[in-house]
């Protein structure tokens, strides 16, 4: 269940957040991929963290790569 200070939100939202179409969320959720999901009778919401917690999974790059490794020093010559 949510916690006091999850907020959820409808697909309409979670879609903008993300960038995708409404119908991909729906893919998603059929095939059990994508950010998980609240179902509430036939009422579908997400919550906001696991929607940033998603984009951050799927961040591609160096920033993504470096995020879970520990901060390099750089020795004075």
């Amino acid at each position: 269940m949510a916690s006091r200070a999850e907020i959820l939100i409808t697909p309409e939202a979670a879609a903008r957040i993300l960038n995708f179409k409404v119908d991909t969320l729906r893919c998603w959720r059929r095939e059990g991929r994508g950010p998980s999901f609240f179902r509430f009778g036939r009422q579908i919401r997400y919550s906001v963290e696991e929607i940033e917690r998603f984009a951050a999974r799927n961040r591609v790059g160096q920033r993504a790569e470096m995020a879970d490794q520990p901060p390099q020093t750089i020795a004075a010559d």
